[in-house]
């Protein structure tokens, strides 16, 4: 539902927002859940997952009704929590402004049903808007007596007659239905002899009303485990009438807690045999040291709660019998209107308060005596337990989800299906939440869930009270995976200054781009969250798993040539080469050449400045880098490295019109091939740089400078080797050991360099049969080859040939060997490395690894 609000401005303009009216719990609720943001939490020595707290809630709940008012905040916030919005993480307190009060929302997913998937609902009545027209104006009531300004003005008025706020609040916190209120009144100054009262100094009456705390909540926990309801299912044929199924109920949903019972029935009468012993308890630590190492079983009773919780909601959802009996049982006033997961919790939330209990006892307690050592001990102890219980339960959850998502999963394409291996130990669920497909409040919403090796997401649907998933794309493998955040985009209404903030502010929708990277994968998904805190945990979920994958499947260190955030980000990288043995590096860029040391402080600098450098080459034995400049092949002095834009070096001019180069060690010479390329017909010049002290030795004689003077490098011509003809367009050029492999439109060619006759045949036996997927696509008005290729020499003295989709081996004549060995590449790579035993194929996006053995 929509309404206008009308607000006034200091120019008495009238100003109309469309937006959500506050006033109404159903849409508060909604807003509400949309801007929490949920964490884990820890409460007592114990963590709560997807939980927040209440001074968070408040603030939240302050921008939902436009109010600075947080006693009026707390008041909704309690309307929403009677209607079961969300509960206090033990089931005591209603919301309370505080960021030590913890609080988890009422888990529809557990079991979802018509009911439990619509927000409590209900009018507000201090935020309506008043029926007067002239209302709208100010802030203080009109004449109307059922103004509800000045219903809102009497309950502050209320408010004020109370010591505070805060306070009032603070007293009143306990719910009416809380566990609390099985404390006994009496105190231990009420139940011992006025003699005995007059024996003991302040310090020991606090000291024992401490330890008689302990006792009492000892024996009202006792209680609470009494009042389970497992004899009524037990013996009842009509609550569960399955007898298999009924205990199967009780085994799961109430786990061990007898076994809790029994331990705590001993440790409450060791303690009431050391208060018969003395009206004033000399030590307590004793008795509770004795006691943790039987604690084990809360370490399983809390690893039991997930799945228990999901069991009883099941059984609720489809059981009619069973859901009358709870109503009834947990609106009796027996059960101070608690439902039974408030009496579930109780024995992981017990082990959590000792260590607040045993504070108490500590602070009183004088240094000679025992408990002043022994109760450390057990603090310590418990601390422990509570460790392992939240770890436990963690993995407990863990698992509890995996094995849901496994059992209700389905993919919407069958061409999508793969087996995520849910059911394998070490699986993880990273991060789970909802996602919105559009700027929309109303759009689609998807379940994102990050594994720790996949993205998937899904759209929920509810069958026989059961959430599936379906799968609406390939789930993207984490190492595939990029993700990108946008700027936020607009949703809903504006607010208003209207009496009581009856608006909703409008709200931005946050996007967030997934990318599966790869020549298989499914290309781009933008989805929307509610805000900044809630997108961000995704950025960083997703960087912290790559990160911990990357560690943990390196086979390479990579080291950071140019350090992150040092380079202007407007300027394009081309190309980029080492040299001086990887210490230095030369970057072909837009705007010029730069070099830069591989250093961690090291700055890259410009040092030559011409435009559109597309690739560069150094050739150390010549002492010369060659550029490529708008397709003008230059040649420099190396020493050009350490100078400036400023200093204007010479160049020598190699060729026009190239598109580009080819540096490499053939025939135990440095040689550079340079395409001159068209449609049908390419000619490739191969020149030789010569070294200086090589051409100054065989020239000497014919220079006229009598001192022998060593030439400039540019002064030492590169040597035209040889000249090959290509009838078809070139695309890459690499030399080997002897041969020249040339990548054109109709294949790879190859030349042996020794060969005076200058004959080149085809790379693949065109004949073979077991090399037709890619023999068939290399003819002619086919799929056209990929423009770079590769072919490595492994030292088994075997061949293997990367093209943009497989690598494969084959032998001396063009032959596939080894048919059962085949790689198919994630990406679409345009460059290629080779590291015994490992092949690195470059993609725009990524570096992906194989080894040439196992193909993984």
């Amino acid at each position: 539902m929509n309404t206008f609000s009308r607000s006034s401005s200091n120019n008495n303009k009238l100003n109309i927002a469309i937006g959500p009216y506050a006033a109404l719990l159903s849409h508060v609720a909604n807003e509400f859940r949309l801007r929490i943001i949920l964490n884990d939490r820890l409460k007592d020595g114990i963590e709560y997952k997807n939980a927040f707290d209440g001074h968070e809630a408040v603030d939240k709940l302050l921008g939902i009704i436009n109010s600075r008012d947080r006693s009026l905040a707390v008041r909704v916030g309690r309307a929403l929590g009677t209607q079961q919005l969300f509960h206090d993480v033990i089931y005591e307190r209603r919301l309370v402004d505080s960021s030590f009060e913890i609080y988890q929302f009422d888990d529809p997913t557990a079991a979802p049903t018509a009911a439990t998937d619509e927000f409590p609902n209900g009018v507000y009545t201090e935020l309506t808007f008043c029926y007067s027209p002239t209302c709208i104006y100010d802030d203080k009531p009109c004449y109307s007596y059922y103004c509800p300004k000045r219903i809102a003005e009497r309950v502050r008025l209320f408010f004020r007659r109370q010591q505070s706020v805060d306070s009032t609040l603070e007293k009143s916190s306990l719910s009416i239905n809380s566990l609390q209120y099985q404390r006994p009144i009496e105190l231990w100054i009420d139940v011992v002899s006025k003699e005995v009262r007059d024996s003991v100094s302040k310090a020991e009456w606090k000291r024992q009303e401490a330890i008689f705390e302990l006792v009492c909540t000892e024996e009202n926990f006792i209680k609470t485990i009494e009042y389970m309801w497992i004899e009524p299912i037990r013996v009842s044929e009509e609550i569960i009438p399955n007898p298999k199924k009924r205990e199967f109920f009780i085994r799961t949903v109430f786990a061990n807690i007898m076994e809790i019972y029994d331990l705590h029935v001993q440790m409450l009468s060791a303690f009431q045999n050391r208060q018969a012993q003395n009206p004033t308890v000399s030590n307590i630590g004793d008795i509770m040291h004795d006691f943790m190492d039987r604690f084990d079983p809360f370490i399983e009773y809390g690893a039991s709660q997930y799945n228990a919780k999901f069991v009883l909601e099941q059984e609720r959802a489809t059981n009619g019998a069973f859901a009358a009996f709870a109503k009834k049982t947990e609106e009796h006033p027996v059960s101070r209107k608690l439902p039974l997961n408030g009496y579930l919790s109780q024995p992981t939330t017990r082990i959590g308060r000792y260590n607040l209990l045993l504070e108490g006892i500590l602070k009183h307690t004088p240094s000679n005596n025992s408990d002043s050592e022994m109760i450390p001990k057990v603090m310590e102890t418990i601390k422990g337990i509570l460790t392992r219980m939240n770890a436990t339960a963690g993995r407990a959850k863990n698992r509890f989800d995996l094995d849901r998502i496994n059992a209700h999963l389905r993919f919407k394409n069958p061409e999508d299906v793969i087996d995520l291996r849910l059911c394998d130990e070490e699986r993880q669920i990273i991060k789970e939440d909802k996602l919105r497909k559009s700027h929309s409040n109303d759009s689609n919403e998807f379940q994102v869930i990050l594994f720790d090796h996949y993205l998937a997401i899904a759209k929920i649907k509810i069958e026989n009270a059961q959430q599936h998933y379906i799968i609406q794309r390939p789930p993207i493998p984490i190492e595939l995976l990029s993700i990108s955040i946008g700027e936020p985009g607009k949703s809903g209404g504006t607010s208003g200054g209207g009496s009581g903030g009856g608006l909703m502010s409008s709200r931005s929708q946050f996007p967030i781009t997934f990318t599966h990277l790869g020549r298989k994968g499914a290309g781009s998904l933008t989805l929307y969250s509610s805000s900044v805190p809630a997108r961000r945990p995704w950025f960083d979920k997703i960087r912290d798993i790559q990160i911990l994958s990357d560690k943990r499947r390196a086979l390479f260190a990579p080291i950071p040539a140019v350090k992150e955030q040092n380079f202007f980000v407007l300027t394009k990288i081309n190309h980029m080469v080492t040299f001086n043995d990887g210490r230095q590096y030369v970057l072909a860029a837009d705007d010029g050449v730069y070099v830069g040391h591989t250093e961690r402080s090291s700055v890259p600098r410009k040092v030559l400045a011409i435009e559109r450098v597309t690739q560069v080459a150094v050739l150390p034995s010549a002492q010369k880098l060659l550029v490529l400049a708008d397709r003008t092949l230059y040649e420099y002095a190396l020493s050009v490295v350490n100078g400036s834009p400023n200093d204007r070096p010479s160049s020598n001019k190699i060729r026009t019109h190239v598109p580009f180069f080819h540096v490499g060690f053939c025939l135990k010479r440095h040689l550079v091939c340079v395409p001159r390329i068209s449609p049908l017909q390419t000619t490739i010049t191969v020149f030789e740089a010569q070294r200086p002290e090589e051409y100054h030795k065989k020239h000497l004689h014919k220079k006229a400078d009598a001192l022998g003077k060593m030439p400039s490098p540019l002064d030492v011509p590169m040597r035209q080797f040889s000249v090959y003809g290509v009838p078809s367009e070139v695309w890459d050029i690499e030399l080997s050991k002897s041969l020249m492999l040339v990548t054109t439109s109709r294949g790879v060619i190859i030349w042996d360099m020794r060969d005076t006759k200058k004959m080149f045949r085809p790379l693949l036996n065109p004949d073979d049969p077991m090399l037709r997927f890619i023999t068939v696509r290399e003819k002619d008005h086919l799929i056209p080859t990929r423009k770079r290729i590769v072919m490595f020499r492994t030292p088994e003295a075997q061949h293997i040939v990367c093209y943009d989709e497989f690598a494969f081996y084959i032998d001396g004549e063009g032959n596939r060997v080894r048919p059962d060995f085949l790689i198919e590449w994630e990406g679409s790579p345009d460059g290629y490395a080779f590291n015994y035993p490992y092949i690195m194929a470059f993609d725009q996006s990524f570096i992906e690894v194989r080894n040439i053995f196992t193909v993984r």
